[in-house]
């Protein structure tokens, strides 16, 4: 019986020890996982900052296990919030500007007790503002434009000169932007100029850089055939040419012969040929109706057909009717409600040539080549005595004036509306007169109305 009771109890122990062993490996177990080595970090989260080339603060996270100390950084990163610390940090600096070339720097970490090392990399490129490209050129018509800014920081719109209609100027922005420029007619006399400044944003520890879009338009001018001709905007609010024609048909060569039937003829000047280079291009050349609206001849049939036709002038442009010469030298007709030209003055009967001058016209005359009749012999017209410059010239209309036959000669007398120039002692005006169909005036364009 003791000796069951002896192995019951010894059995019992064994129980009991092994139930206290047990946790005591578990936690044996467990002491020795928790006593093996952890790897040290240290590293940026983001190892590069992209800096504005104005400057600015920035800031970095640092995720470290260790302790650590910042041991260099570059000349242009200041006001580093930390020097050292223990574990995961966020780091704050600030990036001077940079105006002069493209600069990288760093920021270097290294840990206290061990090799390891972690390097912020700060880049920042030169700051640089241009307009690409930086000037146009704008017809006479006006337009709109597009101005392309290239810039890396912010920038502000410092300046403008010059009237743009309804500008998308914007007042400031960042980076890259397209402006939209808009201008209107040029209706002067002058080249004007305009111009958008723009400069990178004011601050205190940098010299502002500024960038100027420039459109420059000319003088309003017309080419044709080889020749920029001057225009004005005359006060019945029309484009005229300010310069006489002196374009040359295919086939045609001037002449200096006023009774050869030629078409086109020179000059005059005091009643003679004014042949050289200086002439012609100071008062154009003399035209026939029929070389000046492209027809063989000028017949009972069509010489009152070319009212506002195109004729020798440029595509968009015509010789002026008759209306449109009143418009400017006529002397109206109240009975009829039509109103003086815009600069008649009943003094001269007709529009003073210093008012057509002064408003831009800059009136030539350049003779005319006188013939009546089909049969006459055309002559260069004479010229007022004891002149030393012209006192006669045409400027030819569109509009027929009459178309006669005489039946006991057989000639033909024809005559257009023209503007008929005088400068002599008792007037210097422009009227609306006839001018000779057979013979040869000086022609001035007018555009066309817009429909």
């Amino acid at each position: 019986m003791n000796v069951l009771l002896k192995k019951c109890v010894m059995k019992k122990m064994i129980y009991l020890w092994a139930a206290l062993a047990l946790p005591l490996l578990f936690v044996a177990c467990s002491d020795d996982k928790n006593d093996d080595p952890v790897d040290p970090v240290l590293k940026f989260k983001e190892a590069e900052v992209i800096a504005d080339p104005a400057g600015g603060t920035y800031m970095a996270e640092l995720e470290s296990n260790v302790a650590w100390t910042v041991t260099s950084k570059s000349s242009n990163i200041s006001s580093l919030n930390m020097e050292s610390g223990k574990g995961n940090a966020t780091l704050s600096f600030f990036v001077s500007p940079k105006t002069g070339d493209d600069v990288t720097g760093n920021i270097t970490v290294k840990a206290a007790s061990s090799a390891l090392t972690a390097v912020l990399t700060v880049k920042q490129d030169k700051i640089s503002i241009a307009f690409v490209p930086a000037d146009t050129t704008a017809s006479m018509d006006g337009g709109e434009f597009k101005a392309k800014l290239v810039c890396n920081t912010e920038w502000e719109v410092t300046g403008v000169a010059g009237s743009f209609e309804g500008a998308d100027l914007g007042d400031s922005g960042k980076g890259d932007h397209t402006f939209t420029l808009k201008i209107g007619a040029n209706e002067s006399e002058e080249t004007l100029v305009y111009e958008l400044t723009v400069s990178t944003k004011f601050s205190p520890l940098m010299e502002a850089m500024e960038a100027t879009y420039t459109i420059t338009q000319g003088v309003p001018s017309l080419e044709y055939g080889g020749v920029t001709y001057k225009i004005v905007k005359l006060a019945d609010d029309r484009w005229w040419m300010a310069e006489n024609l002196r374009y040359l048909p295919a086939g045609k060569t001037p002449s200096s012969d006023p009774a050869d039937g030629n078409g086109v003829w020179y000059p005059g000047f005091l009643g003679e040929p004014a042949t050289d280079a200086a002439s012609v291009e100071k008062m154009g050349y003399l035209y026939d109706y029929a070389t000046a609206f492209g027809v063989s001849e000028i017949t009972a049939s069509n010489w009152n057909q070319q009212e506002g036709k195109q004729g020798i002038c440029p595509e968009g442009w015509h010789i002026p009717t008759k209306a449109e010469l009143d418009a400017l030298a006529g002397a109206g007709n109240e009975a009829e409600g039509i109103a003086p030209g815009k600069y008649y003055v009943a003094e001269q009967k007709g529009a003073p040539l210093a008012d057509l001058n002064g408003a831009g016209f800059d009136v030539v005359l350049s003779g005319a080549i006188n013939k009546t009749t089909d049969q006459a012999e055309g002559k260069y017209a004479s010229n007022a005595k004891d002149l030393d410059y012209n006192s006669l010239g045409y400027f030819m209309g569109s509009t027929g004036y009459q178309f006669k036959l005489n039946d006991k000669t057989g000639a033909t007398t024809a005559q257009s509306y023209s503007m008929l120039l005088t400068n002599n002692a008792t007037y210097q005006r422009a009227q609306v007169m006839y001018g000779p169909i057979f013979g040869g005036q000086a022609v001035r364009c007018i555009k066309d109305e817009a429909k």
